[in-house]
């Protein structure tokens, strides 16, 4: 064995020898490169949104732990003179500038991961909201030298290297500067450090907070500008206003930020600093408390976060526009599944330490707690947008603000897609996952509103216009978060939470106690009260819904296979009015046995209700009433008020008395229950509604002394037709000499 390991290792060439051998051969050195320029270049075509800029800034100052950021259009200009500066082209950096200041202050951590492009240095970390590490670099969409101030040193990054001199092709592009050495250049380069004052930076002591001064790009150059876009003090102050539209939302999913402004220094700053718009949170002690309890479920192991977290919280944002200041309430529920609920078939490879399964739904509130909606200025319904911790130009189609750690699209832009082949990848699953948990917290939100207005007890009703305004219809929301529409009706039918308003009765009912009916739908149908004084004998409750909301819940229910709600008809009203006359052994059932909602009240109110039930039960003519309760009020000042619903069993008619003189007409019948007085029927045939053919077609005949005859040949065994020509010598019913008269000379 000896002998063979010796005979390889002769014939083995030396490592020198190799090197020898390799070196004697024309081998040119080539691989792939990288272009700084080129890297940010496509980092800008990526973020091309104009609020990128301030977004990723503010994202990278929350990662950072930072509670307050401020952004300046700061408009002085400053001494240009090359001599006082750190290169000629320096001189381009002393107009003005975008500002931004924070009060975190950058870890050594952070300045290393600054000088990397998309290596995602927050990628692993749950906490952070950073992941493709390529944000800070949006600043070259608004600059080409940027420069930063933390700690105990002074950054400035020149991709171009044509601001600084003596900056080699080899050499990195910038220079990092300690407060040390600045104290040394201030005297040689004066200028280069003046742009920072009025920031509360002092070059003999460490700064605290982190200071991003942007110079504007007044000019492109193709050969050292990052962009081709210029910016002037225009274009920064429209920046700040379309970021003013959505300053009060850009908190509420934030980690550590309280507080926001938008600033101006002018020109003269004796003049000071003039605030254009800012947010901050009216409550910081209940902000802290919230996050904290977000902070602290996040960080745990996975083997301790056994049950999600649920929590739902109102959060207080004060606004002010120039001299204006508003507060604006939210109304913000959060939930984290804890990781082993999962579900199989989501491989969350790389990222799977930082994705969450955190979703949260924030949607505006008034002072109660009741949903409160805004408007544009052409009066369409002001949407919410999808949030990721900060929004994106995405709209949910709803009044509300829908976040997740979704994944997104490198440009943090728009939700993952599918691949090319159509199946769905790991990311489109997760989002999907992330949205049916923020369906689930928007339930749990309208849940609370209900709550909480229970325990108000108001004498006003609420504004249900607005509550079922935030529902996730699938005709409604946008397509990229359609699929919330179905879990969301699940959840309220499947935890049978009760938010659904019955005006009639008022109060909150669930889905398995609601009779639904859309607002056409009770057009032609009676007031509401005496239908739901109809349906409770069901326990149900009537809910009247606008028509899209409608449309939308059966077809939910049949894809989830639930058991499909109750919808109003006159053939279930029917239905009730029977079951609950059946035990009835006369033709007259008491009104407060059938209707004893309304029992109560005044004649001529439920001369008026009980009239509009009788034409809605008419209405439909394929609808059997035979057995049917029918309303009829008794007209005799002497007779029951109480008996007036009549049941139409064949062959009973009911007989109407229209003329008031035809009294006697009544006395014929005195053990027919079902002959009734005239004036409830003038009632029912004034209203201008009533389909009175309809209802004289079920079984009612107006009876008069002209077919009085054709009347009594229905009611045997009282009288028969062939019996008339006796009735002259007849005495009366039970001895009515006066009715015995009027008959006699009516024959």
């Amino acid at each position: 064995t000896v002998s063979v390991l010796y005979w390889v290792a002769m014939f083995r060439p030396t490592q020198n020898a190799r090197e020898h051998e390799l070196a004697s051969e024309s081998l040119t050195p080539w691989g792939q490169q990288v272009s700084l320029q080129n890297s940010i270049k496509r980092v800008l075509g990526d973020y091309s949104d104009r609020l990128s800029v301030l977004l990723e800034l503010l994202q990278n100052a929350d990662d950072a732990g930072a509670t307050r950021v401020q952004f300046f259009l700061d408009l002085r200009s400053f001494p240009s003179e090359a001599d006082g500066l750190l290169g000629e082209g320096m001189a381009r950096c002393q107009g003005p500038a975008l500002v931004a200041v924070n009060n975190a202050k950058f870890t050594e951590e952070d300045f290393n991961a600054l000088g990397n492009i998309g290596c995602g240095s927050k990628r692993n970390n749950p906490m952070k909201t950073g992941r493709f590490g390529v944000g800070f670099n949006t600043v070259y969409h608004v600059t080409d030298c940027p420069s930063l101030v933390s700690a105990d040193r002074v950054l400035i990054l020149d991709p171009s290297r044509r601001h600084i001199e003596n900056l080699k092709e080899h050499d990195p592009p910038g220079v990092s500067i300690d407060f040390k050495t600045v104290q040394k250049l201030k005297a040689r380069v004066p200028n280069q450090f003046a742009p920072y004052s009025l920031y509360e930076v002092d070059w003999e002591k460490a700064f605290e907070h982190t200071l991003i001064r942007l110079p504007l790009r007044m000019e492109s150059d193709k050969s050292f500008s990052m962009s081709s876009t210029t910016w002037s003090p225009g274009d920064v102050r429209r920046l700040f206003h379309e970021f003013a539209d959505i300053l009060k939302t850009c908190m509420l999913f934030l980690k550590n930020v309280q507080s926001i402004e938008l600033n101006e220094i002018t020109s003269d700053a004796d003049n000071g600093v003039c605030r254009l718009a800012a947010a901050e949170f009216k409550h910081s002690d209940d902000v802290e408390a919230y996050r904290k309890a977000l902070h602290d479920y996040i960080c745990r192991p996975p083997e301790q976060q056994r049950k999600q977290f649920l929590r739902t919280t109102r959060l207080t944002v004060t606004l002010w526009k120039g001299p204006e200041k508003a507060n604006h309430t939210f109304l913000v529920t959060s939930c984290i599944k804890p990781t082993d609920e999962l579900p199989d078939g989501i491989i969350v490879e790389e990222d799977r330490g930082k994705m969450v399964q955190w979703s949260a739904v924030a949607m505006e509130v008034d002072t109660k707690t009741w949903p409160r909606l805004s408007y544009d200025t052409h009066g369409r319904l002001s949407c919410g947008k999808l949030m990721c911790f900060l929004p994106l130009p995405v709209s949910t189609g709803l009044p509300c603000w829908i976040h997740g750690c979704f994944a997104l699209s490198s440009d943090r832009r728009n939700l993952a897609v599918e691949s090319f082949d159509g199946r769905p990848t790991w990311e489109t699953l997760w989002n999907k996952r992330l949205l049916a948990i923020a369906a689930e917290c928007l339930a749990v939100s309208l849940d609370k509103i209900v709550q909480r207005e229970e325990k108000r007890r108001a004498d006003t009703e609420p504004d249900v216009s607005a509550f079922y305004a935030h529902w996730p219809l699938a005709n409604k929301v946008n397509t990229q978060i359609a699929s919330m529409a179905d879990v969301f009706f699940d959840c309220i039918v499947r935890q049978q939470r009760r938010i659904f308003w019955s005006q009639a009765s008022k109060t909150w009912v669930d889905i398995s106690t609601a009779c639904f009916a859309t607002n056409k739908a009770l057009v032609e149908a009676p007031p509401q009260r005496i239908v739901d004084a109809v349906l409770i004998h069901d326990s149900l409750r009537l809910v009247v819904m606008d028509g899209a909301l409608m449309d939308e819940l059966p077809k939910a229910t049949r894809r989830l296979a639930h058991q499909p709600p109750v919808l109003l008809s006159v053939r279930l009203v029917a239905d009730i009015l029977r079951r609950r006359a059946v035990a009835a052994v006369d033709n007259v059932v008491q009104l407060d046995f059938v209707l004893p909602a309304i029992a109560d009240l005044p004649p001529d109110d439920r001369v008026t209700l009980l009239a509009s039930l009788a034409n809605y039960l008419t209405s439909d003519t394929e609808v059997d009433l035979r057995d049917v309760p029918l309303p009829m009020l008794d007209d005799d000042p002497n007779a029951d008020i109480e008996k007036c619903v009549g049941i139409l069993r064949p062959p009973t008619t009911v007989f109407v008395v229209r003329p008031e003189g035809d009294r006697h007409l009544r006395k014929l019948f005195p053990t027919a229950a079902t002959v009734v007085d005239g004036a409830f029927w003038r009632a029912v045939s004034a209203h201008p509604s009533f389909k009175r053919d309809t209802w004289i077609g079920h079984g009612v005949v107006e009876l008069s002394v002209k077919n009085l005859g054709a009347c009594l040949s229905q009611l045997s065994p009282i009288m028969r037709p062939n019996e008339l020509d006796t009735a002259r010598e007849w005495s009366g019913v039970e001895g009515d000499l006066e009715l015995a008269q009027w008959l006699s000379d009516l024959l």
